[in-house]
């Protein structure tokens, strides 16, 4: 079962509804947001697949002095400073004497809905048999690792709370932001508040259509609640995106469409009345299609296969890792002077080609 505890942000409702904080229903339900699929997501969030393991710890609000058990997500333990000297190490500590570096878990006190909390003797020292079991486990499955929780502009927050008003600040003051609504959904997502995801993922989406990783991170959600057809449609529109998305670095971003392809071709395998071939397929002469088809059903995870129609995609003309070796089959090229793929009505030579 998920955590008992749903609080919602009222700062983020009144920035999503234009409500002002004190006129807001109480409690908040995602139901009150804006969101074609966020009740959704939430009825079903049993099904979505946890970031990290349960973590429950007891925890004691500072606004109104309650205790409560949280789901704290990942601890987040500061790395020893590097340096020799004579006197035996000690951890090193944050300002207020802290050892917790941050929680990755989203949670607000369930009796208040602050999120402003006394740290536990047992949230800041993980025990030695932790430290052991942990060393042996990947990073998804620990409770706890060593570093601190640092956002795309440096801010370190000590709880996700903190990530959430830090991101919802900015916007309040400067305007709403297709990025940095991906980057609180992000922020949900690790917290385990994937319905709170599906939510800032959907804004991002309102404010800029071609937010690829948004795009990716909706169908991704919409696969776990049973959702293929408007899942395959997000996929999709990473695709046709993603050759003019400049927001993360290129090598991740050629990672990013591969999964997008290999989740699109599943689902269209599945469903191919309901859910299209990907644009750079579709775009092909129809004595083809078939051809490419079953090429890329064949090598569905063999990068090889894969790395060049991501390349068409992305219309990259430089080698790389996963396009080097196997060139693209005949039945997956395109000759200068045929259409571009991407259905712009221009020749290849003159689109994405160029």
């Amino acid at each position: 079962m998920r955590a008992h505890h749903v609080g919602i942000s009222p700062h983020l409702a009144s920035l999503l509804t234009g409500i002002s904080e004190d006129q807001l229903p109480s409690p908040l339900t995602v139901a009150d947001l804006p969101s074609r699929y966020g009740v959704a997501v939430g009825h079903r969030s049993d099904e979505i697949p946890l970031e990290h393991p349960r973590n429950w710890h007891r925890l004691q609000c500072r606004r109104c002095g309650q205790w409560g058990d949280y789901e704290v997500g990942l601890i987040m333990i500061p790395q020893r400073p590097k340096h020799r000297s004579a006197k035996p190490r000690q951890p090193e500590r944050l300002e207020g004497g802290h050892l917790c570096a941050g929680c990755t878990g989203y949670f607000r006190c369930e009796h208040c809905n602050g999120a402003d909390w006394e740290l536990s003797d047992d949230l800041e020292r993980p025990t030695v048999l932790e430290r052991i079991t942990a060393a042996g486990l990947s990073f998804e499955k620990r409770t706890f690792a060593v570093g601190k929780l640092t956002m795309h502009d440096g801010f370190t927050p000590r709880w996700a709370t903190e990530a959430e008003e830090h991101f919802l600040d900015i916007m309040q003051k400067t305007g709403e932001d297709a990025y940095l609504w991906n980057r609180l959904g992000n922020v949900y997502r690790t917290g385990d508040r994937p319905e709170l995801a599906m939510v800032a993922y959907e804004r991002s989406l309102l404010l800029d259509p071609g937010m690829v990783e948004s795009l990716f991170s909706i169908g991704l959600l919409l696969i776990d609640i049973d959702q293929p057809i408007a899942a395959g449609q997000h996929f999709r529109d990473a695709l046709f995106y993603a050759r003019n998305y400049h927001c993360m670095p290129r090598e991740k971003l050629r990672e990013l469409i591969s999964k997008s392809v290999k989740y699109l071709l599943a689902l269209h395998l599945k469903y191919p009345d309901a859910i299209p071939l990907p644009p750079v397929v579709e775009g092909l002469k129809s004595s083809t299609k078939n051809a490419a088809l079953k090429e890329l059903r064949t090598g569905l995870n063999r990068p090889e296969t894969l790395g060049p129609l991501v390349d068409l995609l992305l219309a990259a003309k430089a080698a790389t890792p996963a396009s080097q070796g196997k060139g693209l089959s005949p039945a997956l090229k395109v000759r200068p002077n045929d259409p571009c793929p991407c259905n712009s009505g221009k020749k290849y030579k003159k689109c994405c080609g160029a």
